[in-house]
C-alpha cells in the first residue's frame, strides 16, 4: 500500500475554511489505513510515509519567529502507567483535591528526600 503525506491545514483564520476539501481527503486516507499504526496499547497512531513528497516548499511568505515566545512556560504533559495513575486517583478523591496537585505533592516529598540524602 503507499504510503500517504500528512497534510496540515491552514491555521483558521487564514483566508481559508480550516475543514477543507484536501484536509477531509487526507482525514479518510489515514482512516483506510486500519491495522497500520504505531504505539502502545492506549495511543495507536497511524503510519504516515510520504513518496509523493515536494522537492522544494515556498517559505517565501514564511514570517521567522512569528509565534516565538522567549518567557512562553509549557506544561508538558505526563502519562502515568495504569496501575499509578488509579493509586493517584484514589488519593485525589480522598482528599478532594485534583491529580496535579497529588502528583506534584508526591514528586515534591521525593525531591525532599533526595535532598536529604545527599
Amino acid at each position: 500500500m503507499p504510503a500517504l503525506p500528512l497534510k496540515s491545514a491552514p491555521a483558521p483564520g487564514a483566508g481559508e475554511l480550516f475543514w477543507n476539501k484536501e484536509w477531509l481527503d487526507n482525514l479518510g486516507q489515514i482512516a483506510k489505513l486500519g491495522h497500520q499504526t504505531v504505539g502502545n496499547d492506549e495511543q495507536r497512531l497511524p503510519v504516515l510515509r510520504s513518496d509523493t513528497m515536494r522537492k522544494e516548499y515556498d517559505f517565501s511568505k514564511g514570517v521567522r519567529g512569528k509565534f516565538y515566545r522567549p518567557n512562553a512556560k509549557f506544561n508538558l504533559p505526563i502519562y502515568l502507567d495504569a496501575d499509578v495513575q488509579e493509586f493517584v486517583q484514589r488519593i485525589a478523591r480522598r482528599k478532594r483535591s485534583d491529580i496535579s496537585a497529588v502528583v506534584n505533592r508526591l514528586l515534591k516529598s521525593d525531591m525532599e528526600l533526595v535532598e536529604a540524602a545527599r
